[in-house]
């Protein structure tokens, strides 16, 4: 974030590019939350267990985790920047094998 570790959590949600790469048979949502030094693993049915096979677009969002309406709020401190479905910052394919994205380099300006 902006060169340092974010230092709080940062929703990461990892949404499917082409609805034919969605598992058909189980509804699932993979997404995760970033550690304070930026770091995060993708779960979708349990924890680290990655994404099915497919291609997919990652959206991120920096607000506060409301625990009494077990939703994410803001204000976004991306100021909604990545929050875009359909023009996702970081795109990647699975392809039967885990996948390292690297370090992805967000900015609050």
């Amino acid at each position: 974030m902006d060169g340092k570790a974010p230092g709080s959590p940062i929703k990461v949600e990892c949404n499917p590019i082409k609805e034919k790469d969605a598992d058909p048979s189980h509804f699932s949502m993979s997404l995760t939350v970033t550690k304070d030094d930026g770091t995060f693993e993708i779960s979708t049915y349990e924890e680290g267990d990655g994404v099915p096979d497919g291609e997919y677009g990652l959206t991120f969002f920096w607000g506060t985790f409301s625990v009494m309406n077990r939703t994410w709020v803001g204000p976004d401190k991306l100021k909604k920047r990545y929050e875009d479905t359909k023009k996702p910052l970081v795109t990647f394919k699975v392809e039967g094998q885990p996948v390292d994205l690297g370090e992805i380099k967000l900015t609050t300006k």
